[in-house]
């Protein structure tokens, strides 16, 4: 069965965001994915909802593609079959603010924008695809406009070495409770809690010890149950002040925020349920002392002030640092950091009680 929807997902959340789908979407059916993308059919359901997603489409179809496929005459007959076969009407449907009256009869207009990756990339300009695109469309009621700001919808066309992709976007949903000035990818921030979720309660006390912009603690408190959540950074964050200001009054009377260093946080007994933490030293904080010490230090200092069965979630993009008597690796889930491969790494905090832990 053709899948109704598709998303662009950051890489390496693409299993998380189909469980996240068939979690929160009725009726879901036919979920699949490939490398940045997952596919789906489902009822209707809340854009809102899907935090992993990076943009969702009305998807219009999709080719899997072979080498010779990659040149000019093939694009023209793929962007053509799939697109003489849309039901308009259909598509019309699942697109928000598209009044009544424009699908009743009158004309609408349409832009195209498209992405080439891999071996078609100097081959396939985005002149070509759209011309291909105009020419395959068969509607009355569609007709190309060049700007931006006069067009009522957008055909997005992907193309690359693997699929030939056609979708309209469902628009972003991330606005309207988005994080002002985010210091990570929003998505990211989310899946770190996302991969915790089970382990969660109304009640549970929630640290970042690395701050930076408060990103991590934001999506978690209004996305996840919270019963307060610590905000920890050696230096004061002008810009995590107002990603706090942002969030609604009963979220932001569970926020804490606090300076300290990291190695050595000011917390008296065992509190914290779940650690959350995007440590940056190494990376963008260079720091003069080796980092395999350094981070011992700072997993001591959090298997101190965490409770008996807590979980940590950190991104990091050298897991070695993170194995260590005082925690448990959990799982590890690959992905894209900006430019950089990194992982999601679950944490448990250890239970047994070694030597080299009393040393510490």
């Amino acid at each position: 069965m053709e899948p109704i929807y598709s998303a662009t997902v950051s890489g390496g959340l693409e299993k998380l965001c189909c469980q996240e789908i068939s979690e929160k979407c009725a009726q879901v059916r036919g979920g699949w994915w490939c490398q940045g993308r997952v596919f789906w059919s489902s009822d209707t359901f809340s854009i809102s909802q899907l935090k992993l997603c990076e943009r969702i489409f009305a998807n219009l179809g999709v080719v899997k593609l072979q080498k010779i496929d990659q040149c000019r005459d093939s694009a023209r007959l793929h962007i053509n079959r799939i697109l003489s076969k849309v039901n308009w009407a259909t598509v019309m449907d699942l697109l928000p603010g598209i009044s009544e009256s424009q699908t009743s009869g009158q004309e609408l207009k349409f832009r195209v924008q498209s992405r080439v990756s891999g071996q078609s990339r100097n081959t396939l300009t985005h002149g070509l695809i759209q011309n291909c695109v105009r020419e395959s469309i068969q509607s009355d009621i569609l007709l190309w406009e060049k700007k931006r700001s006069l067009c009522d919808l957008e055909i997005f066309v992907h193309w690359n070495d693997d699929r030939l992709i056609i979708g309209v976007p469902l628009g972003s949903h991330k606005v309207p409770l988005g994080i002002p000035k985010p210091g990570l990818r929003c998505s990211l921030a989310f899946a770190m809690s996302f991969v915790v979720r089970n382990f969660l309660h109304s009640d549970s006390f929630v640290l970042d010890p690395c701050a930076g912009k408060g990103t991590l603690i934001f999506e978690h408190v209004m996305n996840f149950p919270t019963g307060f959540a610590y905000i920890c950074d050696i230096e004061d964050n002008e810009d995590c002040l107002t990603n706090l200001a942002s969030l609604p009054p009963e979220k932001q009377s569970r926020v804490h925020i606090l300076k300290s260093n990291v190695q050595s946080l000011p917390f008296q007994r065992k509190l914290f349920d779940l650690i959350i933490c995007d440590p940056p030293f190494g990376v963008l904080h260079k720091i003069e002392q080796d980092l395999g010490v350094f981070y011992g230090t700072m997993l001591s200092s959090l298997f101190h002030c965490s409770k008996e069965n807590a979980v940590a979630v950190f991104l990091i993009t050298n897991v070695s640092f993170l194995e260590s008597s005082f925690w448990d690796i959990l799982k590890i889930y690959p992905v894209r950091h900006g430019r950089l491969n990194a992982s999601i790494v679950v944490l448990k905090r250890a239970q047994r009680t070694s030597k080299k832990m009393k040393l510490i």
